[in-house]
């Protein structure tokens, strides 16, 4: 699939024979041209797969044809010229529900979703000829397609808002809206001047704007030094996640609805994440009631359709490793529960007694976990506890990673487990051991294991000492930071999976031929890097994404350098985990292995354009280790 920009004088020839431009005024369709792309397919060529992730605009047919295919491999429908595809996704911002592919030599128009909502606002004849075209596909797809649903997520914003909204008026000061905030309770307070918006005032502008300084300002001071008046107003029928995703990108927390630019409802993020998220907490709420390890693997086994579903809820794949993850935890904690409670029974041994850290490493700590972490854990002991009182842990230990097995989470390949003498051992030998690793990382898989330990967080028992040996990590890479260019030149022994020519480099042989394993060629070179930093400015964010912000915020990246390598990682994480769904509904193995040959040539650019990026940023960080700028 090729594309390329267009100007004028071409989109006016390309869209010349195209009907649908009839329904607008002079100079509109000039506005839209900087953002429309010219795609070409191939016969043969795929321009979205089913279940891949929404491409954020929609398809206009201008030569050729495109077939609809589902599942089974039947055409739902032909497009040909003047024809939209992407309807469903667009109007759900959900996944593709069929596969598209051209079924001879086809150019189209791409349009942006931002476009499509321009022109949908522009001409009310054409807003009302695009809904009927949309409800026209939808009840193609359900009349053909008996394995089709309304799978996209079509929530208008106008059900779930809050109404009526408190508005306050730009004139009365901080104390009288702290207290108008305090009787009705709510975080928020729409401003409002002769009844026109003029911005929104929140608790948090309050702690961070106006508390700090408060003895200057004065009690008397106005709010309408404290406006925010970059306001979010959306229509009724706007999607909700659309709205949250605008939400993230402007880093606000409400957003507003609005008819004839009259206010008649609000809403914040909280609320939508609760809504969008509402079926994984049942879900988690039922795992913290299981009474059986089988009630736990069956839970387990189960997962994948909690993540498709928060998939087709979310903007970005990223948002649901996080709770993907707190469910994974969720499992893990119930076995550990039972675990304990028969180990009691058995030995009258209550392993809570016993002063110790059961810490969760790598993804787990993270919380990156996808559909199938293996076990990433281990022991600190205190210092003061008896051989007997190690013995009964480690006793327990074993236990415990045969129940996680038999659930479902396979036993770490690097043996990163408590049954590991290396991984089970008291706070003062963990320091000389770490302190081993930084000092001679090519020893005893030094390199391996310090990604993985170097991320760690308490699973249960005492979090001091999970605290004392992070704060000796950062001590520890504080005195010998030539540790983090040894272990990120380490990354540069994997091979790029892109040849020189920007072809997939794939296995050649093996249960894995024609795949490539994006974790080590990917993944975990955007987590290393990145938690390279954190560890070198000593500072105590895990999550990946979380990182980032944390270091943009600080200025030790660049907005530029952060918004790429985030895109990469959204990128990578998306088609990793959308694979390893479609791997457990049709009951394969689920790993991080994926075919090139199999994605979109949308998302095999996508996928080219994150690995250069992850290269760069490994490649640019040894030198900012280094010392060169």
């Amino acid at each position: 699939m090729l594309s390329k920009e267009l100007n004028l004088s071409e989109f006016e020839k390309l869209i010349g024979s195209l009907r649908i431009f009839d329904y607008f005024e002079d100079g509109v369709v000039e506005k839209i041209k900087r953002d429309v792309r010219e795609v070409f397919l191939n016969k043969g060529e795929i321009l979205f797969n089913k279940d891949e992730s929404y491409h954020q605009g929609v398809y206009l047919v201008v030569s050729g044809e495109i077939n609809l295919v589902n599942s089974k491999g039947n055409i739902l429908g032909k497009l040909n010229s003047g024809s939209f595809a992407g309807l469903t996704t667009f109007l759900g911002k959900s996944s593709y529900v069929v596969t598209a592919i051209a079924c001879e030599n086809s150019s189209l128009l791409y349009l942006p979703e931002i476009t499509v909502y321009f022109l949908i606002s522009s001409s009310e004849k054409f807003a009302k000829y695009f809904y009927s075209v949309v409800n026209e596909r939808l009840q193609l797809f359900q009349n053909k397609d008996e394995t089709f649903s309304k799978s996209f997520t079509y929530k208008p914003v106008g059900n779930y808002m809050t109404f009526p909204v408190i508005t306050v008026e730009k004139g009365i000061s901080i104390v009288e809206a702290s207290k108008i905030m305090s009787l009705h309770k709510t975080g928020s307070l729409v401003v409002t001047e002769d009844g026109k918006i003029t911005g929104i005032l929140t608790a948090k502008t309050l702690v961070h704007k106006f508390l700090p300084d408060a003895l200057n300002f004065g009690l008397n001071a106005k709010i309408c030094d404290f406006v925010d008046r970059d306001v979010i107003k959306v229509p009724k029928e706007y999607p909700l996640v659309e709205v949250l995703g605008e939400m993230q990108a402007k880093n606000k927390e409400y957003a507003l609805i609005v008819k004839n630019e009259k206010l008649i409802g609000i809403i914040s993020n909280k609320d939508i994440l609760k809504t969008l998220y509402n079926s994984a907490s049942i879900f988690t709420a039922n795992v913290e009631i299981a009474e059986s390890l089988d009630e736990l693997k069956s839970a387990y086994n189960r997962l994948y359709k909690i993540a498709a579903e928060l998939i087709e809820n979310s903007r970005l794949t990223s948002d649901v490793l996080p709770i993907i993850s707190s469910i994974h935890i969720a499992i893990q904690k119930q076995v550990h529960k039972i675990t304990a409670d028969e180990f009691f029974r058995k030995t009258g041994v209550n392993i809570c007694d016993i002063d110790h850290a059961l810490i969760i490493m790598g993804s787990g700590a993270r919380k990156e976990m996808m559909l199938e972490p293996d076990q990433d854990n281990g022991f600190i002991f205190d210092d003061r506890l008896s051989f007997s009182e190690k013995s009964i842990l480690l006793e327990f230990g074993k236990k415990f990673t045969d129940n996680l097995e038999y659930v479902g989470y396979k036993k770490c390949p690097g043996n990163i487990m408590v049954t590991n003498p290396d991984m089970s051992k008291t706070l003062s030998e963990w320091k000389r051991s770490i302190a081993e690793i930084v000092n001679d990382p090519s020893l005893k898989g030094g390199f391996l294991r310090s990604s993985i330990i170097f991320d760690m967080e308490t699973f249960c028992g005492k979090d001091n000492l999970v605290w004392e040996l992070k704060e000796f990590i950062f001590d520890i890479i504080s005195e010998k930071p030539v540790f983090l260019i040894q272990f990120l030149e380490n990354d540069t022994n994997f091979k790029s999976p892109l040849s020189i020519f920007g072809k997939f480099l794939v296995e050649k042989e093996g249960k894995y031929k024609d795949m490539i394993n994006l974790k080590p060629y990917a993944l975990s070179i955007i987590v290393d890097v990145t938690r390279s930093y954190t560890l070198a400015k000593k500072l105590s964010s895990l999550n990946t994404i979380e990182r980032l912000n944390h270091l943009e915020r600080k200025h030790i990246l660049s907005e530029e350098t952060v918004g790429k390598v985030k895109k990469a990682y959204e990128i990578i994480v998306d088609i990793i985990l959308r694979n390893q769904i479609k791997q457990a509904k049709s009951g394969e193995e689920v790993s991080k292995y994926i075919n090139p040959s199999e994605l979109s040539n949308y998302n095999q650019t996508r996928l080219k354009n994150a690995i250069g990026t992850t290269s760069k940023y490994l490649n640019n960080s040894i030198k900012y280790f280094k010392g060169h700028p």
